[in-house]
C-alpha cells in the first residue's frame, strides 16, 4: 500500500489529560481469592494493554484474571528466570474496565507472565531453554515536551549529549538544566530501549528519575520552563495526552532528518514506525516458563501467551484482540511492514501471516483509497492484488 511522502522534520545537529490515578479500594481483598488470577509483573508502559485484554481473558473459558504488579520492564526476565516473588499491592481490573486493587501473598506470588517492553539481554537476563519470549503487539517509545514547547524535533547525538552530561559540558540547548530532564531508570524499558539507540546505559543517565510513566507525564506536561523540559514515554501513555505533551521527531543515526512515528503530530497512523523510518520501537515481549516442546509449562500462562499471540483463537476473538491493542495505541504484528530480532537493531521487510494493515488505517482514521472494503467477503477482494477478506478489508493474504 502506498502513501504520499511522509513529513521528515530537521532534527538538532549537535549532537519535542493528566492520568487520573485509579481510586484505591478501601479494603483491597485478597489477590488470591480472585477467580483463577494469573500474575503479571513487568513494564509499567504496558499498563493500558493489560487493561484492554482484561475483560476478553476475563470472559474467556476459563476465565483468567489479570493481577499486575508494575515494577520496570527488566523485572520481568529476572521474576521468570529467578523466581523473584511479588508482593505489596497488585492491580487488577474488572469486567466493564474499572480499575481495582488486591493484596498480593505477604510471601509473594509467583509470577506467571512477565512483561517487557525490551529484550532480556537489555536487561543483563539470559533466558534458558526453560523460558520463552513470545512476541506481543509494538511499542513505540517516545521523546516528549510540554506542550508549551517551541522545540519540534531531536537527534540521537543531541540526546546522548544531553542525558549524557546533565548540562555540565558539551551543552545543547535548550536542554542544559539537569532538573528538567524526566527520565526512569536501568529497569525501565522505556529507557533502555533509548539507552540502546543513543548509545548510552541506561544506568549512565543524568535527570530526574520519576520512577513511572505516570509521574514522568506530571512533571513534563506541568513544568513551568517547557522549553527545558524532555522527557521519555511509550506511545500507550503518550498518546493520550496530546493536549498537555508533544511527540518530537527523532532523528536516529545516519539519518538525515527526523521523524514522528506518525505522518503527522494530528495523526495516529504509526506509518513512520510500520515502514521503518521512526527507529525506537519493538515488540512487547511476553516471557514464561515453557516445557520441553517450548510451551507455556503451566495453564494460565498458555492461555494468556496464545491470547497475546492469537494461537488457537477464532476469528472473532482475534479481531477483538486486535481491537483491544490498537485501543492501547500499540501496533498488531499484523499492521507491521517491517521486523527486527534485536533491540533497535537492523530492520528487514516483513509480511505477516494474516496482514491488517487496512483494518489498522480505518481504525485509526487514515484509511488510503487503496484499501478495499470487502462488506461480502473474500469475493469483493476478487481481481485485486489484495485477495482475502480480513476484518472487513481486502489485504494480501
Amino acid at each position: 500500500m502506498k502513501r504520499n511522502v511522509i513529513a521528515c522534520a530537521a532534527a538538532l545537529s549537535a549532537a519535542a489529560a493528566t492520568l487520573l490515578a485509579a481510586p484505591s479500594d478501601a479494603f483491597a481483598a485478597a489477590c488470591s481469592a480472585l477467580t483463577n488470577p494469573a500474575y503479571f509483573t513487568g513494564s509499567s508502559a504496558v499498563k493500558p494493554l493489560l487493561k484492554t485484554a482484561s475483560s476478553p481473558l476475563l470472559a474467556a473459558n476459563p476465565s483468567i484474571q489479570i493481577v499486575y504488579k508494575s515494577q520496570g520492564s527488566c523485572t520481568a526476565p529476572d521474576a521468570i528466570v529467578n523466581g523473584t516473588k511479588i508482593t505489596g499491592t497488585g492491580t487488577y481490573w474488572d469486567a466493564n474496565g474499572t480499575e481495582l486493587t488486591c493484596d498480593l501473598t505477604v510471601g509473594g506470588d509467583t509470577v506467571d507472565v512477565g512483561v517487557s517492553d525490551v529484550y532480556s539481554s537489555s536487561c543483563n537476563v539470559t533466558l534458558t531453554s526453560g523460558q520463552k519470549d513470545f512476541f506481543g503487539p509494538v511499542q513505540v517509545m517516545n521523546i516528549i515536551a510540554p506542550i508549551a514547547s517551541t522545540e519540534t524535533s531531536i537527534s540521537a547525538e543531541a540526546l546522548y549529549a544531553i542525558l549524557g552530561y546533565g548540562g555540565t559540558m558539551y551543552q545543547v540547548a535548550p536542554w542544559t538544566d539537569v532538573n528538567f530532564l524526566m527520565i526512569r531508570n536501568a529497569t525501565s524499558g522505556t529507557q533502555q530501549m533509548w539507552a540502546n539507540a543513543i548509545g548510552l546505559p541506561a544506568s549512565k543517565w543524568k535527570g530526574q528519575d520519576k520512577g513511572g510513566s505516570g509521574a514522568v507525564l506530571t512533571a513534563v506536561s506541568g513544568s513551568a520552563t517547557p522549553n527545558a523540559t524532555i522527557g521519555i514515554l511509550a506511545s500507550d501513555v503518550a498518546d493520550v495526552n496530546r493536549t498537555t505533551i508533544k511527540i518530537l521527531a527523532y532523528q536516529h543515526k545516519g539519518q538525515k532528518c527526523g521523524y514522528l512515528p506518525d505522518s503527522s503530530a494530528t495523526t495516529f497512523d504509526k506509518i513512520n514506525v510500520r515502514e521503518g523510518r521512526y527507529a525506537t520501537w519493538g515488540p512487547l515481549h511476553v516471557i514464561a516458563n515453557v516445557d520441553g516442546q517450548g510451551n507455556p509449562s503451566n495453564a494460565r500462562a498458555a492461555q494468556v501467551v496464545n491470547y497475546f499471540t492469537r494461537k488457537g483463537l477464532s476469528d472473532a476473538l482475534k479481531k477483538t484482540q486486535t481491537d483491544a491493542e490498537i485501543a492501547a495505541h500499540t501496533i498488531p504484528l499484523c499492521a507491521m511492514k517491517v521486523s527486527r530480532t534485536a533491540e533497535v537493531g537492523a530492520e528487514s521487510s516483513f509480511q505477516p501471516d494474516e496482514p491488517c494493515g487496512c483494518y489498522f488505517d480505518s481504525k485509526v482514521g487514515t484509511a488510503a483509497a487503496s484499501c478495499k472494503a470487502c462488506p461480502g467477503g473474500d469475493t469483493d477482494c476478487t481481481g485485486t492484488a489484495n485477495t482475502h477478506c480480513r476484518f472487513g478489508y481486502c489485504e494480501a493474504k
